[in-house]
């Protein structure tokens, strides 16, 4: 009886020893918290061809293929596609759990994307430069007149109207100009700058001249004023001083 205790008590020891080591193990291995779970988020949005940003970092464009999955806590949301209002909200994401968020945007105006042959051609709207091609302009409601130029290329106009929440895409082949267009021309006399500004000199210094002879004509001498305009004037009257003769004895004769 004696030796049957004693392996009875050696095999609980051992048991127990055993037994805690398996806790002492279990307790090193590292559990995942339960809030590091990520959660999803939905985009909900009508409009298509929009782009989704959460946290400054774009995740697609509507519609999304797929829930947004992120880790639990506050996130920033942002929808945003040209021609229709910003939408922007904060959600709050929960561990294994899935928010959904409904978009609603407001069209503002028309998104025209302009491209040419060839490219890097100037865009004019309404007689205003816009940019040069290929290129995406945003068109208040109404219409308007766009006009694409290159060098060497005839110009092209457009009339358009924009209605708000609309894209449209204007394509122009711009046609090169005749070669009897292209090819240099010599320069005529009357075409040099210099020739003109010599004319406008010589203009100047006539018209001068002409201006001095007429004041030099017009203008009456010193003399003239001093004696009078016309007959019986002042230096018609006789100086001349009387003389009289004297005799040798003082005597004077007239």
């Amino acid at each position: 009886m004696v030796e049957s205790r004693s392996w009875l008590v050696a095999l609980a020891a051992v048991a127990l020893v055993l037994t805690s080591a398996a806790e002492a193990g279990a307790q090193r291995r590292p559990r995942p918290p339960a809030s590091s779970a990520p959660g999803s988020l939905v985009i909900d949005a009508t409009i298509e061809g929009a782009e989704v940003l959460v946290d400054e970092e774009s995740v697609g464009y509507t519609p999304l293929e797929a829930p947004v999955q992120l880790a639990p806590g506050s996130h920033t949301v942002r929808v945003r596609r040209g021609g229709y209002t910003e939408f922007g909200t904060v959600v709050e994401i929960r561990a294994g759990e899935r928010a959904t968020i409904e978009v609603d945007m407001m069209p503002l105006a028309m998104v025209l994307t302009v491209r040419s042959t060839p490219e890097e051609a100037s865009v004019f709207v309404d007689g205003t430069f816009r940019g040069s091609t290929p290129i995406e302009i945003e068109l208040a409601e109404g219409e308007h007149s766009v006009r694409v130029t290159a060098p060497r290329h005839h110009e092209a106009i457009r009339e358009v109207t924009a209605r708000p929440g609309q894209t449209e895409l204007l394509s122009v082949d711009l046609e090169l100009l005749p070669p009897e267009l292209l090819e240099a021309r010599p320069t005529e006399w009357f075409e040099e700058p210099l020739t003109w500004i010599l004319i406008g000199a010589g203009v100047a210094v006539v018209t001068v001249a002409v201006i001095i002879l007429v004041v030099v004509l017009t203008e009456p001498s010193q003399a003239a004023s001093f004696c009078g305009m016309g007959p019986g004037n002042q230096c018609d009257a006789d100086f001349s001083i009387p003389t009289r003769s004297v005799s040798p004895m003082g005597w004077e004769f007239p």
